[in-house]
């Protein structure tokens, strides 16, 4: 993952513990929140695919792989959120798995 698309990750997360410090699950937010993790998880699979065949097996494409997963964890625990009353649990996975894929 390169410096912008981390970056981006580091501002979502700050969106969602702002979320969690309302105390109140807006769907909205989430919402556009989600919209931001699928374009960055996008641009992130562009680049995992694009990676060469030959180069495919290496750590490089491995991480790129991992990071796509766990925006996809996250988006699915954001989903959860916003139907749920444990929303503040399934947000802090969210914010879990969005760590790992800035790593």
């Amino acid at each position: 993952m390169n410096k912008f698309r981390r970056k981006e990750i580091y501002v979502i997360i700050r969106r969602l513990l702002s979320v969690i410090q309302k105390g109140e699950c807006d769907k909205d937010v989430l919402i556009d929140i989600l919209a931001d993790i699928e374009y960055i998880q996008n641009e992130e699979e562009d680049y995992r695919d694009n990676i060469p065949e030959n180069m495919q097996g290496g750590s490089r494409y491995e991480r790129s792989d991992e990071a796509c997963d766990n925006m996809s964890y996250a988006c699915d625990y954001i989903g959860e959120a916003t139907d749920s009353d444990d929303w503040v649990d399934y947000l802090k996975k969210a914010i879990e798995h969005l760590n790992d894929a800035s790593l």
